[in-house]
């Protein structure tokens, strides 16, 4: 629940950093609306400016329309102070709403007025804010240029109180980019002068800081020890919304530490404030670690009623982040007690609003996008009209020379301007009518998978030369698809196999910027397919002969250190080559990752096809990263599906559930001993006990022998 300590500290940063001078803890939100009909002026302006400031954590809303009526009489009256205090107002409400950009805009008004001003307090302030913002938009850079002006003015100010502000605002900053021993020094230092001032609601938060620092370097029990000073204080100073995140980040840490029942305990008592408080998200939140901690505790009832009624009020909400992790946790509940079929609607209502949410952040990617690339056109189109001005004064210089090289230049360059208007359109007219990307032109379309579609394509500098163009999806571009769209030409580069798919080149398109990759284009069709011809099943030679070649590619795979994680009929091409019908190439090397890298899916998202998916990596065990042997398990269900013409998931089920092997496998189908030992082997749940590749192609080929 690192959300909850990261809302805590930014709603009491800012709030520090804006109003702390300015807010009389002696004035409540009732007396100052109360009052606001018999002041006018300045004084009104104040009092509409400590509201917005009030209501930041309560009604932004609010907080925002006391800000703009505030901003509004500031302008009547010419109230620079004032409008200023105002343009920061709306930019921390919308920097708390998630308005980056908008929250930027009122900072920067309010900076200029500011600077032209002279007023370093409040520019001070201002600096520090800009800098919060940059910090959330994840320029960093940026941001602690901004903290370090707002430091400078504080400490030519002797402005204590700010200066401890700004260390806490660059702790976090180093906290954010995970240098945590510079994070504690800053830290430390905003303490220090806490304590010596007796400044109580910084004093709080920048023990939650630092207990977050320690909760990120998983020192729990120092984290513990400052999330409680920060919690005793916020009890002291009646902060109930403080309290109820503090209350739910001790029991994240007692979780963390296995102690069930203490964390249970706090996290109990955090729902009663989010519950009191009416935070229905942070409530929803809470809900799904209770149901969490109660599933370790084996109180599974308990759990189920906690989690239901947090998914209820995350629906409500339409908060899809919450419902997702509510999804995976009524998962995880049901797979321990054996509900299966619960378990699976489960996870597939998890994996939907998952796609679901990365759906909307790429849109909101691309829209951004959008709008650098609308900027950048404006300020090209700026730099040409500027260049078409200075050409036109070369023009009219030119003109004062005689008019007969006036005239033949004119002839000169008329007649290039035409014969590239001719070049243009005959190339317009060539591009328009077939499609391009790189040096291939795009024939027919053959596939597509998960993020990239495959075409028959020509090389226009060989005509006899045809491949596989592999292009990536416009619509799912991100860092990981980009990443794993690269990185599996790099892989397929690395190996060099006759039963492995070649790779030609890959590269950039210069005009519409698509990614590709050019493979080797293969005349056959996918085993899938000849196995649904052939009643699922092929004869004992013919699928010898198809796994060895497999198991062959697998062992320069795995000599690697590759692991290539989507073994199925779909991902294995049958061609015909040197009178061999069943000669095989490996596809799809999209998802493959190094046997020393880390994953790039998430905990508890799986990559590879369910069917053919190992135990390790779908089961509840998130410490088990896939390894070598995960394709061993994978290969076996597809030898498995090859031999018998059975379903793979129903082999799943038995392995799922410990159930015997022997006589499912050989049920219905006559195979040597040898054979049926051999795929018992390669679908043990446990990967240890699975054989290596190169054992698996030795017995195979001994096998081969005997049939023969």
């Amino acid at each position: 629940m690192n959300k909850y300590s990261l809302l805590v500290i930014i709603l009491s940063l800012i709030i520090i950093s804006m109003f702390s001078t300015i807010i009389s803890a002696n004035q409540s939100i009732l007396e100052i609306e109360k009052n606001l009909e018999n002041v006018n002026g300045k004084e009104k302006i104040d009092a509409l400016n400590r509201l917005a400031a009030m209501y930041f954590s309560k009604d932004i809303q609010k907080s925002i329309n006391y800000g703009e009526q505030a901003l509004k009489l500031s302008k009547q009256i010419n109230n620079i102070e004032g409008e200023s205090a105002s343009l920061i107002s709306l930019g921390v409400a919308n920097s708390i709403r998630g308005n980056h950009q908008k929250a930027l805009e009122f900072f920067f008004m309010a900076q200029k007025i500011l600077e032209e001003s002279g007023n370093d307090k409040f520019l001070a302030r201002c600096y520090g804010n800009i800098g919060i913002v940059y910090k959330s938009m994840g320029s960093y850079e940026k941001s602690l240029e901004y903290h370090l002006k707002s430091l400078e003015i504080k400490e030519k100010m002797e402005d204590k109180k700010g200066v401890a502000f700004s260390y806490s605002n660059i702790g976090l900053l180093y906290l954010t980019l995970k240098e945590y021993e510079k994070s504690l020094d800053f830290l430390f230092k905003a303490l220090d002068l806490r304590k010596e001032q007796n400044d109580k609601s910084g004093l709080s938060a920048d023990l939650n800081n630092i207990g977050a620092v320690y909760q990120e370097k998983k020192d729990y029990p120092n984290a513990i020890v400052y999330h409680l000073q920060s919690l005793s204080i916020k009890n002291e100073l009646g902060d109930e919304g403080g309290m109820a995140y503090s209350l739910a980040n001790i029991g994240n840490m007692y979780f963390k530490l296995n102690n069930y029942n203490t964390a249970l305990d706090y996290y109990l008592k955090s729902l009663k404030q989010f519950e009191k408080m009416g935070d229905k998200n942070a409530y929803a939140e809470a809900l799904n670690c209770t149901g969490e901690v109660l599933i370790k505790l084996k109180k599974y009832a308990d759990a189920e009623l906690y989690l239901m009624r947090g998914l209820q009020i995350a629906s409500e909400m339409q908060t899809k982040g919450i419902s997702m992790s509510i999804y995976y946790t009524l998962f995880t509940l049901n797979e321990i007690q054996s509900k299966y079929k619960k378990a699976l609607e489960y996870h597939v209502l998890f994996q939907k609003t998952d796609k679901e949410i990365f759906n909307e952040k790429s849109s909101k990617q691309i829209n951004e996008l959008q709008e650098k690339f609308s900027a950048e056109k404006r300020e090209k189109d700026i730099a040409l009209l500027k260049k078409n001005e200075e050409i036109q004064i070369l023009k009219i210089k030119k003109e004062r020379a005689t008019r007969n090289v006036f005239i033949i230049g004119l002839l000169f360059v008329f007649t290039i301007l035409m014969l590239l208007f001719y070049k243009y359109l005959y190339l317009f007219a060539f591009w328009k009518k077939h499609a391009y990307v790189g040096q291939y032109r795009l024939m027919k379309k053959i596939g597509s998978g998960g993020f990239g579609t495959v075409y028959k394509a020509h090389n226009i500098r060989d005509k006899t030369h045809t491949v596989a163009l592999k292009i990536l999806n416009e619509d799912i571009i991100d860092e990981a698809n980009l990443r794993r769209f690269v990185k599996e030409s790099e892989y397929i580069e690395k190996l060099s196999h006759p039963n492995i798919v070649k790779v030609y080149e890959r590269g950039v398109d210069s005009k519409s910027n698509a990614k590709y990759i050019a493979m080797e284009f293969l005349e056959g069709r996918s085993l899938g397919d000849i196995m649904q011809e052939n009643g699922n099943k092929l004869s004992l030679p013919d699928s010898l002969h198809i796994i060895i070649q497999i198991t062959d590619a697998l062992v320069q795979i795995h000599g690697k250190g590759i692991i290539h994680r989507d073994i199925k009929p779909g991902n294995i091409m049958i061609i015909e080559q040197n009178g061999d019908c069943y000669f095989v190439k490996l596809l799809d090397f999209g998802i493959a990752i190094n046997n020393y890298e880390t994953r790039l899916t998430k905990t508890g998202n799986f990559m590879g096809s369910e069917n053919y998916v190992a135990p390790e990596q779908i089961k509840e065990n998130k410490a088990m990263a896939p390894s070598l042997k995960s394709d061993i398990f994978s290969l076996g269900i597809l030898f498995y599906e090859l031999l018998t013409g059975k379903r793979p998931e129903d082999m799943n089920y038995r392995i799922m559930n410990d159930l015997a092997l022997d006589d499912f496998i050989s049920a219905d189908t006559v195979l040597p001993d040898s054979l049926v030992n051999l795929i018992k082997a390669m679908l043990q749940k446990d990967p240890q006990i699975r054989p290596e590749t190169a054992i698996v192609l030795r017995e195979l080929h001994d096998i081969s022998a005997v049939i023969k």
